[in-house]
Parts: structure tokens; sequence; C-alpha cells
């Protein structure tokens, strides 16, 4: 497991200085099971065939949402200091990686949120996304 600094300089790396529904749908074809939203808004869902996936990734919005960073971070934090104790109840939220926040000019304005894969590897999907995904932004620059 990524230590805590590892994991906040991550989620800093993913800040964007803007980020709109278009951006939603290009990020959102890196990856397949994902939920994307914005400003309290679901922009982008896809679900897997055969699947119900819905309410498990807006139990893991929910962490971002409520945490203001990511699950492994989270996680991290929750492990090294108590911090996020609350976050494990499946009641409400889906205490597994796969939830990263959107962060535009140090807010944050939404999360993406993915499943399907091992607990680990969600996480990862999720970082190979973001990273083609910025990218390819600064090749559009």
């Amino acid at each position: 497991m990524p230590t805590v600094e590892e994991l906040r300089r991550q989620e800093e790396r993913y800040h964007f200085t803007f980020f709109n529904h278009p951006y939603a749908y290009d990020l959102a074809m890196e990856i397949l099971g994902i939920r994307i939203q914005l400003g309290g808004l679901v922009v982008f869902q896809y679900l897997m065939d055969k699947k119900d996936e819905a309410k498990w990734l807006r139990k893991k919005e929910r962490i971002v949402q409520n945490a203001g960073v990511g699950f492994m971070l989270a996680a991290a934090l929750q492990e090294e200091s108590g911090m996020y104790e609350e976050l494990s109840d499946y009641s409400q939220y889906c205490p597994e990686p796969g939830g990263f926040p959107i962060v535009v000019n140090v807010e944050l304005v939404g999360s993406v949120c993915v499943l399907g894969l091992p607990e680990l590897e969600d996480h990862e999907l999720l970082i190979e996304a973001l990273e083609a995904y910025k990218e390819g932004l600064s090749c559009k620059e």
C-alpha cells in the first residue's frame, strides 16, 4: 500500500485547471464501469452488462464527497491516525479502492469512481486513465 505522502502527491498530480462535461466523457472513454459527477450532477455513468454497480458507485462517490480525498488516501489516513473511521460503514459507503476526487484549482468539484476489478486494480485503472487523459490534454494545449 502506498504511503500517505505518495497518495497525496498522486492526488495533487491530477488536479485540473478546467474540467467540464465533455472532459468527463473523454475521461470515461478510458474506463468501463464508471460514474463521474461534477457539481452534484452525474455527467457520465456506464454499467457493465448484467451488473448493478450503481449503488456501489454511489457509495464510493460518498467517500470522496465526505472525505474530500480519494479512498486510498482516506484509508491510509485512517490507518495512520484514525481519521475517517466512519467511512468503513458499508451501509453508507463502499470502503474499497476506486474513488478519486476531481479537483479544479484546489476546489473539489466532483469525483470519478470505478469498480469491477479486484480491489487495488480499480485504483490502478483510475490512475492509468487519469494519466492517459492528462497526457492527451497536454497534447491539445
